[in-house]
């Protein structure tokens, strides 16, 4: 099955392929990683007819478990070159794990497929991000040209001399596209409506991911700058990824890319449209950390009948992305804390196996709660620096995150 050629498969088909994956990749993933050596003996067993079910005999894999037991989820058979990645750390835990170079062809052939889906040719048609920090390759602190002509533009100052200086660099690149946060994408186009300027005359098409973008601002772009306007879903520890559909707001994962389940609170399936659960998914590819069933901290449930673009393959609607929270700097200004600099800063300087939560008593302050059990004090002085720009900054050492009624962990508690 050719992921080019995905929506032409029926369930049936599709379920035929994810088994068929499993029985290649499940055997390997089990005797090779740590966390999964109590199941060594359904090694043997496992077949194309029962590969999902014995899929789902397996536990569960928070970001918890490999925050705190990292080297239990590397695989020991692989012998290439690796690198280290962090995850945002929206939800509280900013984890730290490898990945192997060879992971990237599965990303990219995903990838290629959701910007055709857009009309775009990922690599020849000039595109644009807006990110929430200057490139590590920028010459002058501001932008940067990769090698698959992609402009990154660093959308660190909310200021709108910034953002006359960001509109003015794509009106001299011409992009086809604009793609990044969706919180900064709204920021853009918000500045070119609240400044009566035009809209750039070459892009045709505008994707957003990570955090969501609300309902006015969907209309705005839409009604009156691009109407060519999807969401990406997908994390950093590269489990699941869809795509939002042109005709509505459902979005339709890619069964080529990994099989997702739906969860609810006390562990059971779910299987009824309409449900709201967790979501939780498996990668269909060898990777170098083995997030098998993980819960992605998100939830959602499964979209009703047929979509009105025709795919029948699995869709989640009523998505509730992770919690994205506003609070107040020391100048007054409301802002996004997992999109600035200065904490973009703070979670790059940080041990590895750390968790972190955040509580505002007063605007301009922030407390810093740390989970951990290394709590020599020097190990934080420097990250805490990074704050220390937009806020009055405490912290303390915790023993456990703060859970909301929900029983999920956010970055903001209260």
């Amino acid at each position: 099955m050719d992921i080019s050629e995905v929506t032409e498969y029926n369930s049936n088909q599709i379920e035929w392929f994810q088994r068929n994956k499993l029985v290649e990749i499940l055997p390997d993933i089990i005797a090779n990683t740590r966390a999964f050596d109590s199941f060594n003996h359904i090694i043997s067993e496992i077949n194309e007819q029962n590969a999902i079910e014995l899929l789902k005999t397996l536990p569960y894999t928070s970001k918890q478990d490999v925050l705190m037991n990292p080297n239990h989820y590397l695989r020991t058979d692989f012998d290439e070159r690796t690198y280290e990645v962090r995850t945002g750390g929206t939800s509280g835990e900013i984890l730290s794990f490898l990945r192997a170079k060879s992971e990237y062809n599965v990303e990219k052939s995903h990838i290629e497929y959701c910007w055709n889906y857009m009309g775009i040719e990922l690599g020849v048609d000039k595109g644009v991000v807006l990110n929430a920090r200057p490139a590590k390759k920028s010459d002058d602190g501001f932008s940067y040209i990769d090698n698959n002509q992609m402009l990154w533009l660093g959308c660190n100052d909310e200021s709108d001399n910034h953002w006359s200086r960001i509109y003015d660099k794509i009106i001299q690149y011409k992009p086809k596209y604009i793609r990044g946060y969706g919180s900064l994408v709204a920021r853009f186009f918000k500045f070119i409506d609240a400044s009566s300027l035009e809209c750039p005359p070459t892009i045709r098409a505008v994707a957003y991911s990570s955090d969501p973008m609300q309902k006015a601002e969907l209309e705005l772009i839409k009604q009156k700058y691009c109407d060519n306007l999807i969401s990406l879903y997908g994390q950093t520890e590269r489990v699941v990824m869809g795509v939002t559909c042109k005709e509505g707001d459902r979005y339709h994962l890619l069964p080529t890319y990994g099989i997702t389940e739906i969860i609810s609170e006390n562990g059971t399936p779910i299987e009824k449209a309409g449900e709201i659960g967790h979501i939780v998914s498996t990668s269909l590819y060898a990777r170098l950390c083995s997030f098998v069933r993980y819960e992605t901290g998100d939830m959602g449930s499964w979209a009703k009948g047929i979509c009105e673009c025709g795919r029948s393959g699995p869709a989640i609607s009523n998505f509730l992305q992770r919690s994205h929270e506003i609070i107040i700097n020391k100048f007054g200004e409301e802002i996004n804390i997992g999109r600035r600099n200065s904490f973009l800063n703070f979670r790059d300087n940080l041990p590895i196996g750390v968790g972190i939560q955040f509580r505002q008593d007063s605007p301009g302050s922030l407390h810093v709660l740390i989970q951990t059990t290394k709590r020599e004090i020097e190990l934080y002085k420097l990250a805490i620096t990074h704050l220390d720009f937009e806020f009055e900054t405490t912290f303390e050492f915790v023993e456990n995150p703060v859970l909301n009624q929900n029983g999920k962990r956010t970055l903001l508690v209260t």
